[in-house]
């Protein structure tokens, strides 16, 4: 069915997990949590630490491509952008560059190893990356070096995880091993877990993690991390909904997981749909869930289905093998990239424009600039910025 209606604006027993001290930190104490979010419009590849993949500025609803610009080198990870719309971008010969809404550089500098994370902003503006020779370097917005720390038995042959934590920090995620480290690059936590991590989220009051196997890992007030639930099933992310996980398991079911009571709800049952990825969340509460038929599932609060959207223009489907990825923003205006395919706005009733002058082999997920400005990384190299057309 097509949509006509607007979406926006809108009991476990805990195990802890085996893990080791770093030998400044003193296990009899117990860790201090700062209250603080990163004020980065795209913090991180997932757009900020609940991975909401909701834009903090609004999209534009009429997208023109405004500009284009080739860098010298490809981009190795997804970007991330400051709260001025200047764009972090981990280039493929190791160095971390800012660039400005024009696309010219406002400084460059050298990692000494290929980045094998996507940039991060920390909630006290460090731009931090993980290097293949098992660094982190953190940075000023000067890119002048904060801090550096070389991790303990990290495989950087495996993608690494990185979200920023309330403290000016930030969690790690390498395949089965979790890190937290503090504004101070000082190793505060780590912890091997007994599957691979394919979802990181933090708030002001909880650092979690989720494993493929449908395990929820919490930061234990004094130490590791300690298992507060099983899900159930298989897993490929999550996001945190004001105190709530959800995530989608087995591609057919959407839970959700009170973090406080440990209570785990099932959703949706979706036995005719394969859905993919992880929910996007819409300000009013409700989710976005992108199936395998290429279509966009509109959920309520409760998971009941409100509105189901093809994403196609004409005769033209999204191509697999790679799912779209989507970003919203408040009013629930949608940006769906893919690659080989224009990249294309979905209004809130439904209506979708392709922007086939944005079309590129391997884009990253759209980054939010602020004012109705976005940008589409290329893998190889090539930015392109999108911005409302002129009434």
């Amino acid at each position: 069915m097509r949509a006509h209606r607007s979406f926006g604006p809108c009991s476990a027993i805990a195990l802890c997990v085996t893990l080791s001290h770093a030998a400044a930190l003193d296990p009899s104490k117990a860790h201090t949590f700062v209250v603080g979010s990163s004020p980065a419009l795209a913090a991180c590849a997932q757009m900020d630490a609940s991975a909401s993949r909701r834009s903090p500025s609004l999209l534009p609803t009429h997208p023109i491509v405004s500009g284009a610009v080739r860098l010298g080198r490809g981009i190795r990870q997804a970007p991330a952008s400051d709260s001025s719309g200047n764009l972090l971008i981990a280039l493929d010969d190791g160095r971390l560059s800012e660039i400005d809404q024009q696309g010219h550089s406002k400084w460059s500098t050298a990692a000494d190893a290929e980045i094998v994370s996507a940039p991060i902003i920390a909630s006290n503006g460090s731009r931090i990356i993980v290097t293949q020779n098992g660094e982190v370097h953190a940075f000023d917005e000067h890119g002048l070096t904060r801090c550096r720390h070389t991790l303990p038995s990290v495989d950087t042959q495996r993608e690494t995880l990185a979200i920023p934590t309330p403290a000016g920090g930030v969690l790690l995620a390498n395949n089965a091993h979790l890190l937290v480290l503090n504004a101070d690059c000082e190793l505060e936590r780590d912890a091997h877990t007994t599957d691979r991590v394919v979802s990181i989220l933090a708030s002001p009051r909880a650092l979690i993690a989720v494993l493929a196997d449908g395990s929820v890992l919490r930061a234990a007030a004094i130490g590791g991390f300690e298992r507060i639930a099983r899900l159930g099933g298989k897993f490929e992310g999550a996001a945190l909904r004001d105190g709530e996980l959800l995530a989608l398991a087995d591609r057919h079911t959407l839970v959700s997981l009170d973090l406080a009571s440990r209570t785990r709800r099932t959703l949706a049952v979706e036995s005719g749909l394969t859905l993919r990825g992880s929910p996007l969340l819409l300000l009013d509460g409700g989710t976005l869930l992108v199936t395998d038929d290429e279509l966009l599932s509109v959920r309520d609060r409760d998971g009941r289905e409100t509105a189901r959207i093809p994403l196609a223009v004409g005769n033209r489907t999204l191509q697999r093998p790679r799912a779209p990825v989507l970003i919203v923003d408040a009013r629930g205006t949608v940006l769906s990239v893919q690659p080989g395919q224009p990249p294309i706005s979905v209004s809130s009733d439904g209506k979708l424009t392709p922007i086939e002058a944005a079309t590129c082999g391997e884009p990253f997920p759209p980054v939010p600039l602020g004012a109705g400005r976005v940008a589409i990384a290329c893998r190889s190299g090539q930015l392109f910025y999108l911005a409302e057309k002129a009434p």
